[in-house]
């Protein structure tokens, strides 16, 4: 895949992952068809997978997009963003069995990684897989509430709690860094 078209694809993934919430809850409050909506999460679920290139996202997505075209049941629609938000703690916790991701993704921006550096790390890929599990809860807990709840919850609140640890984070890692 090209440059240019990986980069459209991320660009357009958070774009619709973003939307995503907003979208759905103007549907469902214009009493749109569910088939609409079906295919409207078929296309975030591709997308994903495009940028992603996970088969458990695939295959999560293909199965809701199935429960909701057979059920017209909006909890399928809401479980999505609760499903991501669940394959992103374990990613987050799972990776400490082998190089924690927060390792990787220090690997990747090319830092020159001490021994200090790997149990910051460590520590920093739980305190992510924590979070994002307890973003996970939040976000099912919205799944039962108002649409609108759910969408507010799910399209910009959360995303600013992960600002948020991304700069609470960023702020520990800098200090640690200093004081080594």
């Amino acid at each position: 895949m090209s440059k240019i078209v990986k980069t459209f694809l991320k660009f357009l993934s958070i774009i619709i992952t973003v939307l995503y919430p907003f979208l759905i809850y103007y549907l469902l409050s214009n009493k749109s068809s569910f088939h609409v909506i079906s295919l409207i999460l078929l296309l975030v679920v591709v997308i994903n997978f495009l940028k992603i290139k996970s088969i458990i996202i695939l295959f999560i997505g293909l199965i809701l997009t199935l429960f909701l075209s057979f059920t017209n049941n909006e909890i399928f629609l809401k479980i999505y963003p609760v499903c991501m938000n669940l394959i992103v703690s374990l990613a987050f916790l799972g990776s400490l069995l082998k190089t924690p991701l927060i390792t990787l993704f220090a690997q990747k921006l090319k830092y020159e990684i001490t021994d200090d550096d790997l149990s910051y790390t460590r520590k920093a890929t739980i305190a992510w897989g924590i979070f994002m599990f307890l973003i996970m809860i939040l976000s099912l807990i919205t799944v039962f509430m108002s649409d609108f709840t759910w969408a507010l919850f799910n399209g910009l609140i959360a995303y600013i709690l992960i600002g948020l640890m991304f700069i609470i984070e960023y702020i520990v890692r800098t200090r640690i860094r200093k004081n080594h």
